[in-house]
């Protein structure tokens, strides 16, 4: 199997690729496409799709998509945040409902309203010890 990138430059995307991600959170953009992600790297689709999907074992959307739960739950998490779930699908960078909670459900096995109250009641409990 032809590779395009070895081992140290894949090391060093992926670096890169976490780095957009954490510290811009590039997921957040709803529109984001493998060829914007690539450009951003400096590489080409192929390479960017290589990098994931064989270095990381992750295909594009799987990737996205983790990120942008992680975000979406932070904000469910959050007491202070009283947005609705349908913001926090857009905030997270979900371009429609039916895909997060899709997703949500796929990952942690109850609806983002579920997991919302679930949290908020361990709040809750923690504060009432």
């Amino acid at each position: 199997n032809w590779r395009e990138l070895d081992e140290s430059l894949a090391l060093q995307l992926a670096f890169q690729l976490e780095q957009l991600m954490s510290k811009e959170s590039l997921y957040r953009q709803g529109e984001l496409s493998l060829a914007q992600l690539a450009a951003r790297l400096g590489v080409s689709v192929h390479q960017a799709s290589e990098l994931l999907n064989v270095h990381l074992g992750v295909n594009f959307y799987d990737f996205l998509n983790r990120y942008r739960l992680d975000y979406a739950c932070s904000l469910l998490r959050n007491p202070n945040c009283e947005w609705r779930i349908l913001d926090i699908v857009f905030e997270s960078g979900f371009s429609n409902k039916n895909s997060f909670y899709r997703c949500f459900r796929a990952t942690y096995g109850m609806t983002p309203a579920d997991y919302r109250n679930q949290q908020l009641a361990r709040t809750l409990d923690a504060t009432a010890v």
